[in-house]
This record gives structure tokens, C-alpha cells and sequence, in this order.
């Protein structure tokens, strides 16, 4: 599971994050608001690491069940490819 080049996370320090695609030269229309949540799963995947690491650190990160940490990442990785993010 990878991310497509050219994408990457805008921190605005508020807690808020956003998917730009620095590819499309920051069109304000394709940018995806993220949540922490979704920020450190998308950056665990920036880097390669494998569904399972991403879960555990959830689960670690967040103080989550495990139940909840897979959902979660189930429900984001659904989110990345219905926005065709994901090579």
C-alpha cells in the first residue's frame, strides 16, 4: 500500500492538517481536511510502513482498542482510494 508521489501534509498548528497534491499546484479544490488521526496514518504510509505497524501505533498513539485502531485505518485507506491517492 503507497502513497502516489506528489502528495503531501500542510500543518496549520490547530490540530488541522490537509492533503495537498503540490502536483496540481495547490488547487484549493482537491484539498482534503484531515484529522490527527488521519494525518499520522497518512504519514506512517508516506513512509512505507505496513498496515499492521500503522494499527499498532494507533492503538499506541491514541490509547485505542485494537478493533478501533483497524476500523479507523480500514475507514481511511477507503477515504484514500476513493480519492485515487493510493498507487
Amino acid at each position: 500500500m503507497k502513497i502516489k508521489s506528489g502528495y503531501k501534509i500542510k500543518d496549520l498548528g490547530d490540530g488541522t492538517f490537509y492533503l495537498i497534491n503540490k502536483n496540481n499546484n495547490f488547487d484549493l479544490s482537491k484539498v482534503i481536511s484531515l484529522n490527527t488521526t488521519g494525518a499520522f496514518i497518512f504519514q506512517e504510509l508516506s513512509q512505507n510502513q505496513v498496515p499492521q505497524k500503522i494499527i499498532e501505533g494507533l492503538v499506541s498513539e491514541y490509547q485505542v482498542s485494537l478493533e478501533e485502531a483497524r476500523a479507523d485505518f480500514e475507514d481511511f485507506i477507503h477515504m484514500l482510494r476513493d480519492y485515487d491517492i493510493l498507487v
